[in-house]
């Protein structure tokens, strides 16, 4: 089957471990021909840079097809209306099986709806990323973009879409809240990861503990992404500041927002337990997942705590809605210094506390968050 997935304004980068870099690939193991068509932006160094349209095969068999969006007043605006002139060729051109278009919304989605009334032989699935924790959080956002243009779009669009995917409980909310997609037609497509056999996460645990200079009774928490305040890594911080114990360290990886790096930096160098890392690329973050017993993410949702269930580390996450539909019980929940710290004197003290999350979190993990599971709801 060829299956060409549509992630405008996605900021598509190789080597990433988001859900279009992953569940793509997984495409590709099932022996589909797969093309990602998207915008001229992608990652580098966690910062979103322009780049040249391009036409190339990825190391991982994925064509990747760059076209540039239609100008309109600015960059923001051509973003929100999400219009590539080119789409509509390349689907006539490579004639798919499968169109997977990623971010409902925008008016390439009506693009995508028009190719399915002339084919409709073509599975057409939409996701959503958005809730409202991320959009429609001022008047313009909520009453014009999604309430008013993405909206409409839909509606006029939903005969012609086969699937509809909330990534999460919230996005579901979204969906049906925002949008008044019926509730029945709204199906839960959550963000996943990648499940190593045991001796290749082992192996993966060993290279990057050793390289920390860690021993097997020693515990190492993760945090990492673009942290701006919303990512309460300071939150984190001081917490760790406030516990005593050697045995407990923590490793940060990814890049700080200029404000938030002159208030942490002083309480990152004077504490030999903390390590910041900078940005690492995904091979080598799945890494130091592997290597953690515990991934600790206090601020708004990120994918990485899917990859950190999948990768066998145990989870303290905020609790969102989203994070209680889909973890349950199997992770621990904080929101506050006080309650990081209570978690980090727990954990310290009965090391089995941590286990029994991780290996709670890891089958969880094994049933609802493998990329080799999820892409099978894509196929049916």
């Amino acid at each position: 089957m060829k299956i060409v997935h549509v992630g405008l304004t996605a900021y598509f980068t190789e080597g990433m471990s988001y859900q279009d870099n992953l569940l793509t690939e997984q495409n590709i193991k099932d022996r589909h021909e797969v093309i990602y068509i998207t915008d001229c932006q992608q990652y580098l160094n966690g910062k979103a840079v322009n780049v040249e349209p391009e036409d190339t095969v990825l190391t991982n068999g994925v064509r990747l097809i760059r076209i540039p969006l239609h100008k309109y007043v600015n960059d923001y605006v051509s973003k929100k209306i999400k219009r590539a002139d080119e789409l509509e060729l390349l689907l006539n051109k490579h004639k798919p099986n499968m169109i997977f278009y990623h971010g409902i919304g925008g008016y390439e989605l009506e693009t995508v709806a028009k190719y399915k009334r002339n084919h409709p032989d073509v599975k057409v699935c939409a996701d959503c990323h958005a809730d409202f924790n991320n959009s429609g959080k001022n008047f313009i956002s909520k009453m014009i973009i999604h309430r008013g243009y993405n909206r409409v779009l839909i509606k006029k669009c939903l005969p012609n879409i086969d699937h509809i995917f909330a990534i999460s409980y919230e996005a579901k909310i979204f969906l049906e809240k925002m949008y008044d997609i019926p509730k029945e037609r709204v199906e839960m497509l959550p963000l996943g990861g990648i499940i190593f056999e045991e001796t290749i996460r082992e192996k993966k645990r060993k290279r990057r503990r050793d390289e920390l200079g860690l021993s097997n009774e020693d515990i190492l928490i993760v945090h990492s992404g673009k942290m701006d305040r919303l990512k309460r890594t300071k939150t984190i911080l001081d917490a760790f500041q406030k516990i005593k114990t050697k045995k407990i360290y923590l490793v940060i990886i990814g890049e700080f927002s200029e404000d938030m790096w002159p208030v942490v930096e002083p309480i990152i160098k004077k504490d030999p337990r903390i390590r910041f890392l900078g940005w690492k690329n995904s091979e080598e973050l799945l890494e130091y997942l592997c290597a953690a017993d515990l991934y600790i993410q206090p601020g708004g949702q990120s994918a990485t705590m899917q990859n950190a269930a999948c990768c066998g580390s145990a989870l303290a996450l905020y609790p969102h809605k989203s994070h209680k539909k889909l973890m349950g019980e199997t992770v621990f929940y904080i929101d506050t210094v006080e309650s990081i710290q209570r978690l980090l004197e727990e954990i310290s003290a009965n090391p089995k506390v941590l286990e029994k999350k991780r290996r709670a979190s890891f089958e969880l993990a094994k049933k609802e968050l493998d990329y080799k599971e999820l892409a099978k709801r894509i196929y049916v």
